[in-house]
């Protein structure tokens, strides 16, 4: 039987650890993708999945979302979270979108036997 690290999609694993080191949404797209040069490469491609991985974290409680510090209630979380604008421009993103855990988050996190597992995704 899975734990419940283990249960959660690369993409959500990610975004869990994220959220324990209060990762802005652009350090997600470098935690998934370590060492890319955005110069060469956008990060745009990796935004459909990892928004979808936010959102389902936030829809079970998992992580919150903050807005110059200020936690934001579930509605305004998820259009901060869909606008990919504040994942990623060239000039940066529009919004410092933050993600934080919650217990519920870390209770899950702390079954993880190895939290980087998740960057075998490729």
């Amino acid at each position: 039987m899975p734990t419940p690290w283990e249960a959660l999609s690369k993409e959500e694993q990610c975004v869990l650890l994220g959220a324990a080191e209060s990762a802005l949404l652009l350090d997600l797209l470098a935690m998934w993708r370590p060492g890319s040069d955005y110069d060469a490469v956008s990060p745009v491609s990796d935004v459909p999945s990892l928004m979808e991985a936010v959102v389902s974290l936030l829809r079970a409680g998992f992580v919150e979302v903050y807005l110059d510090l200020v936690r934001q209630p579930l509605e305004a979380a998820l259009d901060l979270i869909t606008d990919g604008g504040n994942w990623w421009t060239p000039d940066g993103p529009a919004k410092s979108v933050e993600l934080a855990e919650t217990p519920a988050g870390r209770a899950v996190l702390v079954t993880a036997d190895d939290i980087y597992a998740f960057r075998r995704h490729r």
